[in-house]
């Protein structure tokens, strides 16, 4: 749904074609993007519809601030498990994993994404917090479609 909205950044967006393309209800799609419109990505406009605002320096910077927040934290106490913790089982797997896909970058960049998100949810995983959790799910978002969406006009 999120590239969905970046590829109408010239025209508004609309709750019922969304709802429509995704087969969804359009309470889905509204909770969807009100979720978002708090981290400043889209607006709401008075009979308007939604408008896909796109990515500034400062929003960059933002967001990068705050994942940098959350994760020393998280890898200060991943740091501190103990070694019988099954996470560094997990985080040796991962690693083996990133070494395989830098050896055919050229033909699997597309893997990255997906292999990146499962080394960052793991390291954050070494502190149990919800607001963590439920943060990480938007940065995850943003940082996977980022990469996809013609950045022309950023």
């Amino acid at each position: 749904m999120f590239s969905a909205m970046a590829s109408s950044r010239r025209r508004p967006i609309n709750e019922l074609e969304l709802a429509r393309q995704f087969g969804v209800a359009t309470t889905s799609i509204r909770e969807f993007l009100n979720r978002f419109q708090r981290f400043g990505l889209i607006e709401r406009r008075p009979n308007a519809g939604w408008v896909f605002k796109g990515f500034t320096t400062s929003f960059a910077l933002e967001l990068f601030e705050i994942r940098e927040m959350f994760e020393l934290r998280s890898a200060t106490a991943f740091a501190a498990l103990p070694d019988s913790s099954p996470l560094w089982r997990q985080i040796e797997a991962l690693r083996e994993e990133h070494l395989s896909l830098l050896n055919e970058i050229d033909r699997r960049y597309h893997d990255f994404s997906d292999l990146d998100n499962r080394f960052h949810r793991l390291i954050n995983s070494a502190r149990s917090n919800r607001f963590i959790d439920d943060f990480y799910d938007i940065i995850t978002l943003i940082f996977h479609y980022h990469y996809q969406w013609n950045k022309r006009d950023e």
